[in-house]
């Protein structure tokens, strides 16, 4: 899908069907030998793509388990601050992950948050408006 709707691009939809058939042909080959190196493949070809080293990229399911995966790793201590630019689609999980932890009291609280509205920020912006501000 393009977005929310549409449909995909006949390559990436050729591209599929002949990874099904590889799947469905030998499920149990493609499990124990096959998927893992086509995995690394798409993880080295993204990395080059945006200059990062594929160990630096992880192929995930959907954009909430990226922003999960991501908050929860981040060793989070009092004072920290959570800058949310609204520009984008993205933004609704990343509020959506932020507020259900912030209500369960693991990422600290509302005024963490720094929503940012418009599309670059710099030190005169930040310096202007508090945590939780809406400029």
């Amino acid at each position: 899908m393009i977005g929310s709707y549409g449909t995909i691009p006949r390559p990436v939809s050729e591209a599929k069907e002949k990874l099904r058939v590889q799947i469905e042909g030998n499920p149990d080959r493609f499990m124990k030998r096959d998927w893992l190196p086509l995995l690394n493949d798409v993880r080295e070809k993204s990395a080059e793509i945006i200059g990062a080293k594929a160990e630096e990229c992880v192929i995930v399911p959907n954009t909430t388990h990226g922003v999960n995966t991501i908050l929860h790793n981040i060793k989070w201590t009092a004072g920290d601050r959570i800058v949310i630019c609204k520009f984008n689609l993205l933004i609704s999980n990343v509020q959506l992950v932020l507020s259900t932890r912030i209500k369960e009291g693991r990422y600290g609280s509302d005024d963490s948050l720094f929503n940012l509205w418009g599309s670059s920020a710099n030190d005169e912006i930040l310096l202007r408006h508090e945590p939780g501000d809406q400029p």
